[in-house]
């Protein structure tokens, strides 16, 4: 459900990680030493287009975009909304480039709905939008449209079907569903245009799938909107219309977000998660869920993270990767479908630079710039030409 987001930090990537996942047409079953970041980085300009060396990849629910190292931006898997931004709804087994943007500097997808961020700051986005997620006050759109208002945007992350923006002032506006708060604007009122989240300081926003978090310059995590499960991680389930600290969680430096959990990489190398935990998606070697966050067991020196609709994954300083959580589809990319509640080990990617998750699959950037994906496949999201799960990841064919 995540994810994406930016290219600055997490969330503004890179190492990067997607957007937060967001609900599936089929509900999910039920089941060598780490850099030491000084401070948070503060929002800058989003870099151009000639700093955008390595893919950027961000998973949708059924479908994944990409802003490759030339600064194309492509998408593929499902288009029941017109998610790829390519003019129709015909889903797309491989990357297709999408028209009329330019200089795309980040990506965020949703369920239904993709947004872009370009260099000069501002933000388009296409697909469904039945609640008000293209911040356009129209109706669903199969190409990109711009969202007025927002001009100075360095980072942009999407939910199920709300769209959130990081400003160069560290501000956030958000606009679409609302129904539990997940805008933060202390109302439950939808928003086709965008509005003010109450928070400020920021330098990363998440979204999952009916709430939405964000990373503040002193380290600290305020979260917001839907909260049975836990996931604003303030010790309650009583859902926030304005954004909330998260308890007992400080020095944080990169923030994942998935279906109704969200981890956090502290500056010790250190992940801790909290929300659902019916998968084992929050890593501590239990099911059970969580209002405040617990460390992931047996994981150290990350680098980056993403979560998707109930499972999680990190880059480790040797490049490898680790996910755990929910495997129905084999998005763990161990080989098998069995779930882990505690990480375990991706083959067949090293070196990778940057990840993303989405409903049921998931996605590496290799240092040679690959791009790789595995799990789910539904409508072609994994880029390999075929609609076939895959346990192991696939290499993306090049658009």
């Amino acid at each position: 459900t995540g994810t994406t987001d930016f290219i600055i930090d997490i969330a503004g990537w890179f190492p990067t990680t997607d957007d937060g996942g967001a609900t599936s047409p089929t509900p999910a079953p039920t089941p060598t030493v780490t850099p030491t970041p000084t401070a948070t980085p503060t929002p800058t300009a989003t870099p151009t287009p000639s700093a955008v060396l390595t893919p950027i990849v961000t998973a949708g629910d059924t479908h994944t975009c990409m802003v490759d190292a030339d600064g194309r931006l492509s998408c593929w898997g499902d288009n029941s909304f017109g998610q790829l931004g390519i003019g129709t709804t015909t889903a797309q087994l491989r990357p297709t480039v999408v028209g009329g943007i330019s200089n795309p500097t980040a990506v965020a997808a949703g369920w239904g709905h993709t947004c872009a961020l370009t260099a000069d700051g501002k933000i388009k986005c296409w697909g469904d939008n039945s609640s008000g997620q293209l911040g356009d006050g129209t109706t669903t759109r199969t190409a990109p449209v711009t969202v007025p208002g927002i001009t100075s945007a360095v980072g942009i992350t999407a939910g199920e079907d709300h769209t959130c923006a990081l400003l160069a002032n560290g501000d956030v506006y958000c606009w679409g569903a609302n129904w539990i708060g997940q805008l933060g604007d202390g109302s439950k009122a939808n928003r086709s245009s965008p509005v003010r989240a109450a928070v400020s300081d920021v330098t990363s926003i998440k979204a999952g799938w009916g709430h939405t978090c964000a990373l503040l310059r002193d380290g600290s995590v305020k979260c917001w909107g839907d909260n049975w499960s836990g996931v604003i991680g303030d010790g309650t389930t009583t859902d926030r219309s304005v954004p909330t600290t998260v308890r007992n969680l400080s020095g944080v430096v990169q923030l994942a977000t998935g279906h109704d959990h969200a981890c956090a990489l502290g500056r010790d190398g250190l992940v801790r998660c909290w929300g659902e935990n019916m998968a084992g998606q929050l890593g501590d070697g239990s099911t059970t869920m969580r209002t405040t966050p617990v460390t992931v067991r047996g994981l150290t020196g990350v680098t980056a993270l993403t979560a998707g609709y109930a499972h999680t994954c990190a880059i480790r300083t040797d490049g490898s990767l680790s996910c755990w959580g929910d495997n129905w589809y084999g998005q763990l990319g161990n080989g098998s479908t069995t779930g882990a509640a505690t990480p375990v080990t991706v083959s067949g990617v090293g070196g990778a630079v940057a990840l993303t998750a989405g409903y049921g699959h998931t996605c590496a950037v290799s240092a040679n710039r690959d791009v790789f994906c595995w799990g789910a496949n539904y409508g072609g999201s994994l880029g390999d030409g075929t609609t076939t799960d895959r346990a192991t990841p696939v290499r993306v064919t090049n658009p």
